[in-house]
């Protein structure tokens, strides 16, 4: 897996932060304001390459089909490997891993769609922040 990181860029933490805080604004925008999202992506007559479905035979019963998009996995890697510049990359793997967990279960309690980069990106920058702060890492230098 760790292998897998090196075809994502690495952003320094600063930039990670400012990136993590757009693509926040950008997906909330996206799907609880304009909705645009959720038209584009059930409008889809096709599935894109490289996106993880759990079907809903493996969902919970109350819940459709999730799906896992491109973004998600793609956007994941660029903030682990941040994590990884800082000496923090089990911290950020055990956050990616606990943010799909509580995206999906959002989605269970609701029954809507949510961006699961609004708990990927905060999660793992958090837990590179507290990782770099226990090893004493300066992450603005």
């Amino acid at each position: 897996a760790i292998a897998l990181l090196t075809i994502f860029p690495s952003l320094p933490w600063r930039y990670a932060l400012a990136f993590g805080i757009a693509i926040i604004v950008y997906d909330i925008s996206g799907v609880y304001i304009t909705g645009l999202i959720i038209k584009l992506v059930s409008s889809l007559t096709f599935l894109p390459p490289a996106v993880a479905i759990i079907p809903q035979a493996l969902a919970a019963q109350s819940a459709p089909a999730a799906i896992l998009g491109l973004g998600d996995i793609i956007l994941g890697g660029v903030f682990l490997n941040t994590a990884k510049m800082y000496s923090a990359y089990r911290a950020g793997l055990l956050a990616y891993v606990v943010a799909l967990t509580m995206a999906y279960m959002v989605v269970i309690v609701t029954h809507y769609p949510v961006p699961a980069m609004l708990f990927i990106a905060p999660l793992i920058l958090i837990a590179t922040w507290a990782s770099a702060k226990e090893k004493q890492i300066n992450l603005y230098a």
